[in-house]
């Protein structure tokens, strides 16, 4: 499985591939480390990843949501990050969230 990853659901592609128009945003997006596949338990196929986000231009941003698309066809959405589940999953640069000491068996 191919995914595509938009924080604003518009952007281009290479020739050959479903066309999109092209839309200014000011958000910068990269993943961290190439996606990992990995079998969970459940035997499907996930996709391990981290995206950095940054603003490239010098007014303020503000990230309201950010969708995952299936790669092989960008009209399907496959997750959608808004509200709580966004703020859970997003930690800004100098910022670090407080981990929560797990119980380790």
């Amino acid at each position: 499985m191919s995914l595509a990853i938009a924080p604003i659901s518009t952007f281009s592609l290479p020739a050959g591939s479903q066309v999109v128009p092209l839309t200014f945003t000011p958000a910068l997006m990269s993943t961290m480390n190439p996606p990992v596949p990995v079998v969970g338990t459940d035997g499907k196929v996930q996709v391990v990843y981290e995206l950095m986000l940054a603003n490239a231009s010098s007014y303020p941003t503000k990230l309201t949501s950010l969708e995952v698309l299936d790669g092989n066809d960008h009209k399907r959405v496959l997750k959608t990050y808004s509200g709580d589940e966004l703020a859970d999953n997003v930690t800004l640069l100098g910022q670090a969230k407080v981990m929560q000491p797990s119980n380790v068996g």
